[in-house]
C-alpha cells in the first residue's frame, strides 16, 4: 500500500494485542469478531532481510485471521463504524449506493494493513471509496475512529498522509503538521520500506524519540511462516 490518503497508527510492538483490540472496537460486528478471534497477534508473513548492511525483521498480516473474497493480498477490507456528520452525509449523496449502517452508525469500508518491524507495529488504513479517501483530512467522522484507536491502543502517534506534496499531519497525541521521510531512503529490495527505520524517523520528525533498546527484541512470528 502506498502512503498517500492514509492513516498510520504507530505502536510499540509490545502493544500489538492492545492495538488490535482497540481496532476491533471500531469495526462492524462481523469484522470485530474476526479480529478478536485472531488474538494474540502473530504475523502471517515474516522474514529477515537487510537494510544498510544490517539484518532486520519485517513482518505483515495476522496469522489467524482468514482472508475473505474482498480482502487483498496486502490488506483486509474491514467495515469501520463512524458517526454521520454533515460532510459525510454530503459525500454519501454523491455515491450510487449509500453507506451501510449498524446501530445508527455508518459503516465505511476501509483497506487496513498490518506491518511490523522488531520495535514498531503499524496499522495503516484508507477508505475503499475514492471520494471518501480524498476527503480524509476534511471529514472529522473519518478521523475519529483512528484517533480513538491511537489513544486506547497506546500508540506512539497517529499520522495522516494526504497529497505527496503536502506536509504530513499528526492527529495524536497532538495535532500539527510535520515533514515526512522520503520512502526512497528506506526502500527495501521488494519496494516496501524498512518499518522500524522509516517510522522511527517519522516519529523523530514529530518530536517523538524512541528509548534506546536495552536488549534485542524478540519477534512474534507464526513458526510455519518464518522465512530466512
Amino acid at each position: 500500500m502506498g502512503l498517500d490518503h492514509r492513516f498510520h497508527a504507530v505502536f510499540p510492538v509490545s502493544a500489538a494485542d492492545a492495538a488490535l483490540g482497540a481496532l476491533a472496537r471500531e469495526l462492524g460486528r462481523d469484522d470485530r469478531a474476526r479480529v478478536v478471534a485472531a488474538l494474540p497477534w502473530q504475523a502471517a508473513h515474516a522474514r529477515v532481510t537487510s537494510w544498510r548492511s544490517s539484518p532486520i525483521w519485517e513482518r505483515a498480516g495476522v496469522l489467524s485471521l482468514a482472508r475473505r473474497e474482498h480482502d487483498r493480498s496486502d490488506a483486509f477490507c474491514f467495515l469501520v463504524r463512524t458517526t454521520q456528520d454533515k460532510l459525510l452525509e454530503a459525500r454519501q449523496h454523491e455515491r450510487v449506493t449509500p453507506l451501510p449502517s449498524e446501530s445508527e452508525l455508518a459503516l465505511v469500508a476501509c483497506w487496513i494493513s498490518i506491518t511490523s518491524g522488531a520495535r514498531l507495529f503499524v496499522i495503516s488504513a484508507t477508505p475503499v471509496s475514492h471520494e471518501l479517501r480524498r476527503s480524509c483530512d476534511a471529514l472529522t467522522a473519518l478521523c475519529a475512529p483512528w484517533q480513538r484507536l491511537a489513544g486506547v491502543g497506546h500508540a506512539h502517534a497517529l499520522f495522516l498522509d494526504t497529497e505527496p506534496q503536502l506536509p504530513r499531519r499528526i492527529l495524536y497525541p497532538a495535532e500539527h503538521e510535520v515533514s515526512r521521510p522520503s520512502c526512497a531512503d528506506f526502500e527495501l529490495s521488494d519496494h516496501s520500506v524498512a518499518t522500524d527505520a522509516y517510522w522511527s524517523d517519522a516519529l523523530h520528525r514529530a518530536g517523538i524519540d524512541l528509548p534506546p533498546l536495552s536488549a534485542p527484541p524478540r519477534a512474534s512470528v507464526g513458526p510455519a511462516q518464518n522465512e530466512s
